[in-house]
């Protein structure tokens, strides 16, 4: 989607409606989110809880790093949101007296923006979580999640995680709503008519508009 930014006069400050301005389009695109879940398991002590893993802040870093890197994308792109899975489930997981497997759930997003590479696109993110069904791919996601935790927790430097499924849930495409001008009024006026009353209001005088 293209966007337009206004280039005024000097002398903007004393225009009527828009008749000094030029609207200037730029080929800047909405960037674009895919969104995805992982399942997986994870050793703890039995003496940390799987809350208190799931609402870490190393872990979260750790994860959405995890992400990021199978993706092969920026961690900055990714956004993980980690919750406990069933409870029943994690019960039923426990090692001996000392270390107990609950199951995570965790919701993410990554923000694909247009100055993304082939590799990091939205169709070969979509490629890359859609085909992780094989054993071998969930061990695949399951070690760089184990590897990034490990750097950004260093509390959890003893965790295993083993990865259960990775699903592609949907596509959108963000979008920035246009300045409330009058009814009617095209986006290059809006624009114009903004940059005016911007600058009328720092020089102190407001145009009279007809």
């Amino acid at each position: 989607m293209a966007s337009a930014t206004v280039k005024c006069a000097s002398d903007a400050k004393s225009c009527v409606q828009a008749t000094c301005c030029e609207a200037v389009t730029s080929d800047t695109k909405a960037p674009t989110v895919v969104t995805g879940t992982i399942k997986f398991d994870v050793q703890l002590p039995a003496t940390v809880t799987a809350e208190s893993f799931v609402k870490d802040a190393g872990v979260k870093k750790g994860v959405e790093k995890g992400i990021a890197k199978k993706l092969d994308v920026p961690p900055s792109w990714v956004s993980a949101t980690l919750t406990v899975g069933s409870r029943r489930l994690a019960q039923t997981r426990k090692l001996g007296k000392h270390l107990h497997k609950p199951s995570i759930n965790v919701e993410f997003k990554v923000t694909i923006y247009s100055t993304a590479k082939a590799t990091q696109s939205a169709a070969a993110v979509q490629s890359s979580l859609t085909s992780a069904t094989k054993e071998s791919d969930k061990n695949a996601w399951g070690k760089d999640l184990t590897d990034s935790v490990k750097e950004e927790a260093v509390a959890y430097k003893d965790i295993q995680v083993s990865v259960s499924s990775v699903a592609r849930v949907v596509v959108a495409t963000t979008t920035t709503k246009p300045w409330n001008a009058p009814f009617g009024a095209s986006l290059s006026t809006r624009s114009c008519l903004a940059s005016i009353f911007l600058i009328a209001f720092v020089a102190g005088q407001w145009p009279i508009m007809p």
